[in-house]
């Protein structure tokens, strides 16, 4: 009778033990669920600044220039336009290190090293993880998206 007890204690700590395991799990794959979609929303202010503010901050600053050169506008105007462009380029610096740093934290979460694996292989890991992923990584997807195009890359100098 004392081994049945024993036995039914050591099948009873080995039960919340297996349900202690399963609990971490699951709040390990949504914590790297929720640092996937970080990483994705991130990516998606990118293209936002790179496909609409940004050049239209450029169209604005040679609209600007065009129209000061044929005194249409004053020089304070052209100004304004500048700081604006820069104030965008500004922005999408800071998104930049937002999805680097995102990204980092994905590695982080999933056992890699920072800016070693690339970001598609992080995610498509993720989705092999939870499979459920409310996105899918795409091919177009870049591991550190470029900059402002005529900007200087990392490691440039100017």
């Amino acid at each position: 009778q004392r081994l049945a007890a024993m036995e039914a204690e050591a099948e009873a700590r080995l039960a919340a033990a297996h349900s202690r395991r399963q609990a971490l799990e699951d709040r390990v794959r949504a914590e790297v669920r929720q640092a996937a979609l970080r990483v994705a929303e991130a990516g998606h202010i990118i293209e936002l600044y790179r496909s609409r503010l940004a050049p239209a901050s450029r169209d604005r600053v040679q609209a600007a220039r065009v129209a000061f050169e044929s005194s249409r506008v004053d020089f304070p105007a052209l100004i304004d336009a500048e700081r604006n462009l820069r104030t965008v380029e500004l922005g999408l610096e800071q998104a930049l290190t937002s999805y680097r740093q995102r990204l980092a934290e994905l590695a982080r979460l999933t056992g890699q090293p920072p800016g070693v694996v690339e970001e598609r292989d992080l995610l498509d890991g993720v989705a092999a993880l939870g499979g459920d992923l409310p996105f899918a990584p795409s091919a177009e997807t870049p591991a550190a998206p470029p900059s402002l195009p005529g900007a200087a890359a990392a490691g440039d100098t100017p």
